[in-house]
């Protein structure tokens, strides 16, 4: 099964953001620690290890961070 996750920018080019969350994003399994750059926001759906690499595209319904 693999996490769906939105980030959606609330300033800047969503599409621009790719790169600069490699190390602005951190998510582990069970505490799901978050690390975000100010201005996004991050919808989770599932709780599994996920890597920036795998962020973009993807859709999410549940629930929501706001940094």
């Amino acid at each position: 099964m693999r996490s769906r996750i939105l980030i959606q920018s609330s300033g800047s080019d969503a599409l621009a953001f790719d790169r600069a969350t490699q190390s602005a994003l951190t998510l582990s399994i069970l505490g799901i620690s978050l690390i975000l750059m100010r201005g996004f926001v991050l919808r989770i759906e599932t709780i599994e290890p996920i890597h920036a690499a795998h962020l973009y595209g993807h859709r999410v319904y549940t629930s929501t961070v706001n940094y």
